[in-house]
């Protein structure tokens, strides 16, 4: 397995725990920027899942998509806050 790969496994590892502790935050202060911030991080991490489950096709369409997702749901996180 060369450097990329790792690399990719281990970005995927780093947002699974993101998601987990963003989720679990939330449960237990039920404050609406936790779960905005695990949404996001979680359309992040299906981001990186599917390149990594089709290497071979054009993702690109759903990659835009998820990461205009992520962006409005961490700017949501953020104004729920203020």
């Amino acid at each position: 397995m060369d450097i990329a790969a790792l690399l990719i496994y281990f970005v995927i590892l780093v947002q699974v725990v993101l998601v987990v502790t963003t989720f679990y935050l939330y449960m237990g202060n039920r404050l609406r920027l936790f779960l905005y911030l695990g949404l996001g991080f979680l359309a992040l991490l299906i981001i990186s899942i599917l390149q990594v489950l089709l290497p071979g096709t054009d993702s690109g369409l759903y990659t835009n998509l998820l990461t205009a997702g992520a962006g409005l749901f961490f700017l949501s996180g953020i104004l729920s806050a203020v």
